[in-house]
């Protein structure tokens, strides 16, 4: 995967996140299945929300994952993240709570560390145990293994009588048995049914503004919808898809991952018809 380097000084490293997923075509529930990131944390990485971020050694390997997907620079990626963090008033805050806690956590527990942890109790009390078997045993005069490898000769001695009989009357077929096994029809191998085909047509919204739309797909029925700011809609369709637009509603479109540019209003509304729109 080619590395390319991280956003601009103008931009920050959750705006350059959300831009790179958006050209993708990519939903928040992807990222955390590939980096195993929570969805809230993946969120408030792309809002640069600090106060939402786990401590600072853990966002920064966070960071570095999510980059990794896009094919960032890790390292100049987490740099810029560090700088970030801490010109964020919340971030120092937060960092110097979080180290103050780590020095009273390590303290506690360097002080009340007990001298044997229940663990090494129950393994040496096993060991006891076992010693003191096998003593008994070797007075005793009694092998273990030898009693249970006589015990497994005689059941498979057992088993093997059992199934002669069944095995001899089995072979005795008699000749209609055997023109009737002849003449029973061979039933057709399963056909594997073919792989589900994607869909054709894959449009995200992401609606910058509260929003009242309209949305088809295929042969189905309109469906209106209000959206609230901040929000990102998907659809997909076969066919084609119609999307009605208030004229002033602030929104970003891709298609496929591309961004598709809006069309000019019409009586005071904006349709994106695919594919008509891309045949004019």
């Amino acid at each position: 995967m080619e590395t390319r380097r991280a956003a601009p000084n103008h931009e920050t490293v959750g705006e350059l996140f959300r831009k790179l997923r958006m050209e993708r075509s990519l939903e928040i529930t992807d990222i955390a299945q590939e980096t195993r990131i929570p969805p809230e944390t993946l969120r408030a990485m792309e809002a640069d929300d600090y106060s939402m971020l786990p401590a600072k050694a853990f966002a920064r390997g966070f960071y570095g994952l999510y980059a990794k997907l896009l094919g960032l620079n890790q390292e100049e990626v987490v740099q810029r993240f560090s700088e970030e963090y801490a010109q964020d008033s919340h971030g120092r805050n937060k960092e110097d709570a979080s180290s103050q806690s780590w020095g009273e956590d390590n303290i506690s527990s360097i002080a009340e560390r007990p001298s044997h942890t229940v663990g090494s109790i129950i393994s040496f009390s096993l060991v006891v145990i076992i010693l003191v078997g096998a003593g008994i045993s070797w007075y005793a005069g009694y092998n273990p293994a030898k009693q249970i490898s006589n015990w497994l000769r005689g059941f498979q001695e057992t088993v093997e009588v059992v199934n002669e009989p069944a095995t001899q009357a089995n072979q005795q077929v008699s000749p209609a048995e055997q023109s009737t096994q002849q003449a029973l029809p061979q039933l057709p191998e399963p056909v594997e049914k073919p792989a589900t085909q994607e869909t054709k047509y894959r449009l995200v919204a992401e609606f910058q503004q509260p929003a009242n739309i309209t949305i088809r797909l295929d042969d189905a029925a309109p469906e209106q919808l209000s959206l609230p700011a901040g929000s990102i809609e998907s659809w997909q369709a076969d066919q084609h898809i119609v999307l009605e637009l208030p004229i002033d509603a602030p929104v970003r479109l891709y298609l496929n991952g591309i961004i598709v540019p809006l069309p000019p209003a019409v009586d005071g509304k904006i349709i994106v018809s695919i594919p008509e729109y891309f045949r004019e």
